[in-house]
């Protein structure tokens, strides 16, 4: 399947430069709802936290499927994470938040080791050092 890995990593790259967006600009005027006396609202503690790890945990599962190494793939998202959340800081509306980088780090790393769970099947176990280095 070498023929995909060009699409894998151009996706994994949109991916990426999508999570970079949404992490840079105002929410602000998402969060007005205009019908939210006809809706209730529900909050959900940690739900940041959450948000962080579900989209970094795609980023992590995409990068390691566009064919970089475990580390590699990890260092590509945490650092990406990292130097949003520094990024963050020199914005009006956001903050630098080492909480958010924990989520980041966590989601990344359990979505590579999704994709090397699901190659561990497709390979067998002979091969598996190979996927992680």
């Amino acid at each position: 399947m070498k023929s995909w890995r060009g699409w894998r990593v151009i996706l994994a790259i949109c991916y990426t430069l999508i999570v970079v967006y949404f992490s840079l600009i105002d929410l602000k005027p998402l969060e007005t709802n205009p019908l939210g006396e006809y809706f209730i609202e529900i909050h959900i503690v940690g739900e940041g936290f959450i948000i962080h790890l579900i989209a970094y945990f795609f980023m992590g599962y995409l990068w390691r499927s566009s064919g970089l190494s475990f580390v590699r793939s990890f260092l590509t998202c945490f650092l990406t994470g990292f130097m949003i959340e520094l990024a963050q800081s020199f914005t009006s509306t956001r903050i630098f938040s080492l909480f958010d980088n924990l989520a980041n780090g966590l989601g990344s790393l359990l979505g590579i080791i999704l994709h090397l769970y699901i190659n561990y099947y497709r390979t067998g176990f002979g091969k598996i050092r190979r996927l992680i280095i």
